[in-house]
């Protein structure tokens, strides 16, 4: 009943603001801006508040100069009404949230703000961002991120393990993983990200772990990067002003924005040694071995065996080479499409490359199958190496051609019995066959026609067999049409783009149309996170979805900061990103 109390009150005091004067409004607008806190790091996202007093509702966000330095990202808007013996008094907040791109003293303001035909200002506020302490990994907030190598030391083409591990006290959604870029460096995924509970200094924490591959393409020593999550962060809180929302009917939890840099690591890359190399060395490395097996090792002239070799183990395996088998006299050979399949090994998946040949002997014989040889860098051992496969035989007999001719016989028939007490006789005892075509209408009545006849029975088919024919136009009309507008959905945004200058209404309408046109979607709205999962669900690298993602961050930001004018579409790297999207999908 107590809630139930509070609303009404609440619903009565509602309905005579709304009657009261608009004598008792404040006649001047204040605007102001705060932060809730003027130091931070890289790392930290902070909280600025836009209060506006003297009016509930603005037509539009307040501009604010200064912020082309942070991703912004909007926390909402909420108005306040005080009554005292002045009248009603009416404001509002609007809170953003601003996350650092780079270290640095800033000044942020003063914010501008048209309302009823004046201008307001507020005050200026400054910021100093520095560096975070360390590697970044500090467990004194509610999540930070490590980043580590398994090894410091590799060869060229040498795959390292690069482990993230992200630490969380509080619940986050919205993950989006941004991994560091660079020269002659490529990232692959192993396995699916591994959740558990683990304790750091006496404090429980949820940390998910996720494995990439690092396989370097040159010799050289690298400074990777930190990595970058974004996330919203939750944590239950209540409004520090107390009314009748402060209820725990309405109490919820608030979603806060935030990104965490793991902290950079180093990678030493050493070249492959000249000394030892063999001369079809196809730049093979890892830890490989190979098998082989004749399928069956003994048969006919004129019958075939199979060959199979099978090369297994860890390390670059889309090097491992398309393998010649020698010609064998007297041995006809057709080679089968070799088959590269990867099973799960543990930390490094294992590879497992299978080639297949036909053969088939055209005389009988002892034939030796010659053996096949593989050469690869074995990093463990530091040199270079050569498999074989175990030698094989194949024990060819002759053909046996009588028992093939014998396969044809001939097929005897038996002459009726003499005593009557065949088929023949046994059918007089049956009521009598017709053996002939007869009409079976009797009297005056006309035979039937068989054109009609026909048109009765088959005229259902033939009317169901029309529709489906009509059905199946219209389908593979209605998919031509959306497969045309697909195709020319990047081709509409390159004509909208131009040569750049688009404002950052324009670019965000021209990026929602593409993806509408490219997927068949309907969108009023695109978000930053719900571009990189509709283009991570359509098989679009992890790596483009998070670029385009943050495109979309970007613009929104533009938006929020009341540059919806400003000639935001410039860069050139815009349609050379749409174009990777479309390498990537079918």
């Amino acid at each position: 009943m107590t809630h139930l109390f509070r609303i009404a009150v609440m619903l009565v005091a509602c309905l005579w603001v709304s009657g009261a004067p608009a004598t008792g409004f404040a006649e001047e607008s204040a605007l102001s801006i705060h932060l809730d806190r003027r130091e931070a790091t890289l790392n930290d996202t902070l909280k600025l508040t836009v209060h506006i007093a003297g009016a509930e509702d603005t037509p539009r966000p307040a501009e604010i100069p200064g912020l082309e330095d942070f991703v912004v990202t909007s926390g909402g808007t909420s108005s306040q009404i005080r009554m005292d013996h002045t009248g009603v008094l009416k404001s509002s907040e609007h809170v953003y949230f601003i996350q650092p791109k780079k270290t640095g003293r800033f000044t942020i303001g003063p914010a501008s703000l048209t309302i009823d035909g004046i201008q307001h200002t507020s005050n200026i506020l400054t910021l100093t961002i520095e560096s975070p302490s360390g590697n970044d990994q500090t467990s004194s907030g509610p999540v930070f991120l490590t980043a580590e190598l398994d090894r410091p030391h590799v060869y060229v083409e040498q795959s390292a393990v690069y482990v993230l591990r992200l630490y969380l006290k509080a619940r986050a959604g919205d993950l989006s993983l941004v991994l560091p870029e660079s020269d002659h460096l490529s990232f692959q995924q192993l396995g699916k990200p591994s959740e558990y509970r683990t304790t750091i200094e006496g404090e429980p924490w949820q940390a998910v772990e996720v494995r990439y591959a690092v396989t370097p393409s040159a010799p050289g020593r690298y400074a990777i990067p930190p990595s970058r999550i974004r996330m919203t962060l939750y944590e239950a809180g209540r409004n520090p002003r107390r009314g009748f929302f402060d209820d725990p009917l309405f109490s919820s939890s608030r979603g806060r924005p935030v990104t965490v840099r793991s902290g950079p690591v180093e990678l030493q890359v050493s070249p492959l040694p000249e000394d030892g190399r063999p001369g079809r060395f196809s730049g093979l490395v890892g830890d490989f071995r190979m098998q082989a097996r004749l399928d069956p090792a003994s048969l006919r002239a004129g019958e075939s065996a199979t060959l199979t070799v099978t090369i297994e183990g860890r390390g670059n395996a889309q090097r491992i080479p398309n393998l010649s088998l020698p010609a064998i006299e007297h041995v006809k050979t057709y080679g089968d499409q070799p088959s590269l399949e990867y099973r799960d090994g543990g930390e490094v998946p294992e590879a497992v490359k299978t080639m297949k040949w036909a053969l088939v002997p055209e005389r009988p014989g002892r034939y030796a199958i010659p053996p096949l040889a593989l050469d690869f860098f074995d990093p463990s051992a530091g040199r270079y190496r050569t498999i074989e496969a175990p030698p094989l035989a194949l024990e060819v007999s002759p053909g046996n051609q009588a028992e093939a001719g014998s396969q044809i016989t001939a097929i005897r028939t038996s002459p009726p019995p003499e005593d009557g007490t065949g088929p023949a006789a046994l059918g007089q005892d049956i009521l009598p066959v017709h053996t002939a075509p007869i009409t079976l209408s009797s009297g005056d009545r006309l035979p039937p026609n068989p054109l009609h006849a026909g048109l009765v029975l088959l005229g259902p088919a033939l009317a169901v067999g029309v529709a489906g024919i009509v059905v199946r136009l219209r389908q593979r009309t209605s998919r031509a049409a959306s497969r045309l507008r697909a195709r020319k959905a990047a081709r509409r945004f390159f004509a909208r783009f131009g040569n750049g200058g688009l404002s950052a209404e324009e670019l965000a309408a021209a990026l929602r149309d593409y993806l509408n046109d490219r997927f068949q979607l309907a969108l009023g709205v695109l978000t930053p996170h719900e571009a990189a999962a509709i283009l991570e669900g359509r098989g679009v690298r992890k790596d483009l979805a998070a670029r385009f993602s943050a495109l979309a961050a970007e613009v929104d930001g533009a938006l929020y900061t009341g540059k919806r004018q400003t000639a935001t579409g410039t860069r050139e790297d815009i349609p050379d990103l749409i174009r990777q999207i479309e390498k990537e999908l079918p």
